[in-house]
């Protein structure tokens, strides 16, 4: 991930300014601590950066992809997590399996319970996604996670996260959102339709609320990351928050400090002849590897933080 360290503490700024209670993520890190070891994730480094946030669940979905020829193993495994101010009283991993398709990725969703006020007894049901990026494997995601909201009889749920969706085939969030959907075959489960929580508050003279950037260009060009709610629940706002710019303007002398220790360590690989992949992630269809560092023009992520206010 693109200097994960500093694009957290940009991220957390923007978490605690903005009021975020709860809070997904997708692609999350584990690792190995090899003092205990113990098996740890990244949002309980991210945890430090946002202490009101105090409780947390973080599932691996599978070993992490190395690129090809990488020369360093840093984690091991990728999954979904939830950050949340109120207390996560369960959570349940639920895995995702695909039948065809070229994506060998396994899949999860994660579900997580969340009281928000004891009196009433007022529970939210919060589950995170992060579907696959083929077609038929979107279907079949979205298939299997509806009818494990028909079996749990849920009320009040938020089904948010990355549903890979793109203008060319919606048929991943069709499914939650519409009766009749014609990309993806499929059963309809007996659970109320969702709504889309960007669009429910979108006025038609604003731009569409944009998420997604093939970096570093053309900006942001779809919309693969959504909110979902059951018809139980009321928008009363809707907010795109984060950009690349003020990250960078923000971030920039310990971007180029990070920079500066990675060519330093692709140098000292080159030294004692290690070869191969020294980029920490892959850079992506337009970046390619040079010394340490994803490089293209410049080749620095956009990221989004996206909330909605309901109640």
């Amino acid at each position: 991930m693109f200097n994960w360290e500093e694009r957290f503490q940009y991220m957390a700024s923007l978490i605690e300014g903005h009021e975020v209670d709860i809070v997904a993520f997708q692609e999350v890190r584990f690792s190995i601590d090899e003092a205990n070891e113990v098996k740890i994730s990244q949002l309980q480094k991210a945890k430090q950066h946002l202490p009101n946030h105090k409780w947390m669940v973080a599932q691996p979905a599978g070993p992490v992809e190395l690129p090809k020829n990488a020369n360093w193993k840093r984690w091991t495994e990728e999954g979904l997590g939830i950050l949340s101010k109120f207390p996560i009283i369960s959570f349940t991993k639920i895995k995702l399996t695909s039948q065809g398709g070229r994506d060998s990725n396994p899949r999860i969703a994660l579900h997580a319970q969340i009281q928000v006020t004891q009196s009433p007894h007022h529970v939210l049901n919060v589950v995170a996604v992060h579907f696959s990026y083929d077609k038929q494997q979107q279907c079949q995601n979205a298939q299997q996670l509806l009818e494990f909201l028909e079996s749990q009889d849920l009320q009040n749920i938020i089904v948010l996260g990355d549903f890979n969706t793109y203008p060319d085939f919606s048929g991943p969030v069709d499914v939650f959102t519409s009766n009749v959907v014609k990309s993806c075959p499929f059963r309809r489960p007996h659970v109320p339709l969702f709504y889309d929580a960007a669009m429910d508050s979108h006025r038609v003279e604003d731009p569409l609320p944009l998420s997604f950037s093939n970096m570093p260009s053309p900006g942001y060009i779809s919309r693969p990351d959504r909110i979902l709610l059951s018809p139980t629940f009321k928008v009363i706002r809707s907010d795109l928050y984060g950009h690349g710019g003020p990250y960078i303007n923000s971030c920039y002398s310990a971007i180029i400090m990070k920079r500066t220790m990675s060519m330093l360590r692709s140098a000292f690989d080159s030294f004692i002849r290690r070869n191969g992949y020294s980029c920490l992630h892959d850079c992506g269809p337009h970046g390619s590897c040079r010394c340490g560092i994803c490089v293209r023009g410049d080749c620095i992520a956009d990221f989004s933080v996206k909330s909605a206010v309901i109640t």
